[in-house]
């Protein structure tokens, strides 16, 4: 169900947060104790063909959460947590689906799959994990107050908050 920005503001603590993983998602997912083989999306029309006769979500059955628990051909449920969703999409790639309340918790996670050889940071320093509220408005926690709080940095475009190095 879709909320207004009023409700939200009676509610911060439900505002849905996006935490975007960018990287080899393979890697990524092998981190999380799973083992799978996740494609790359190199884009076109071919490509979409492509996946089409490989049925690559019938690859994943009975190894991740859920393959069609969105409806989407494009997504998968890797895992739930109490605190969110980790899922996979043929063209986001790794993302977190968690509320304001429960995004330290999602970052906690995500910084711990560092120490499994997942790299958070690209070269000198460019952030691979990005993290968008799904609503806005202002006076919303994550209007700046709840991200920067949380020690994230503005991102490029001004929408997307970074994980620190």
């Amino acid at each position: 169900m879709e909320h207004t920005v009023e409700y939200y503001m009676a509610n911060p603590g439900e505002v849905p947060v996006h935490i975007n993983i960018r990287g080899n998602a393979t890697r990524i997912a092998r981190a999380m104790g799973l083992a799978v083989d996740l494609p790359k999306h190199d884009g076109g029309d071919r490509y979409w063909a492509m996946f089409d006769r490989r049925n690559w979500k019938s690859k994943l059955e009975g190894r991740i959460t859920d393959i069609w628990a969105t409806g989407d051909p494009d997504w998968v449920l890797l895992k739930r947590f109490a605190w969110g969703d980790c899922c996979f999409d043929l063209e986001e790639g790794i993302t977190i689906e968690t509320t304001a309340a429960h995004v330290i918790e999602a970052l906690d996670w995500v910084r711990a799959l560092e120490k499994e050889g997942v790299p958070l940071h690209r070269g000198k320093g460019t952030a691979l994990v990005l993290v968008q509220s799904g609503v806005y408005g202002p006076g919303l926690p994550t209007d700046g107050t709840l991200f920067a709080g949380l020690g994230l940095l503005p991102g490029p475009g001004g929408c997307w908050w970074e994980l620190p190095r």
